[in-house]
């Protein structure tokens, strides 16, 4: 859990603006990890699964951007590796929502 910085109103609003990183620019990632040809066949999974931790750690950037913006002390979030592996184990579990909703991942 994060630690606290001002009201809970406050905490809430940090502490989304850094998952929304993920969850947005994580279905960008993907989608072009998509665009590339061959990606379903062969190693193109693995070339997937590369491609979401690269850029997992640009949406990682994009949210250590937005948490000094809010005045909040670096510190107090995981290192750089930890954001590549969030989107990892993140991207599948929403390619499977998208694909129980109707969408085509």
């Amino acid at each position: 859990m994060l630690p606290r910085h001002g009201s809970l109103g406050v905490d809430f609003v940090d502490s989304f603006s850094v998952a929304f990183c993920f969850t947005f620019f994580g279905s960008y990632v993907d989608a072009l990890l998509l665009a590339l040809p061959d990606i379903r066949t062969g190693v193109g999974h693995l070339v997937r699964v590369a491609g979401w931790f690269a850029g997992g750690l640009w949406c990682y950037v994009a949210a250590r951007w937005l948490w000094l913006k809010f005045g909040r002390d670096l510190g107090d979030l995981p290192g750089l590796a930890w954001g590549g592996l969030l989107l990892v184990v993140l991207q599948p579990l929403m390619n499977r929502a998208a694909r129980r909703g109707g969408a085509a991942t």
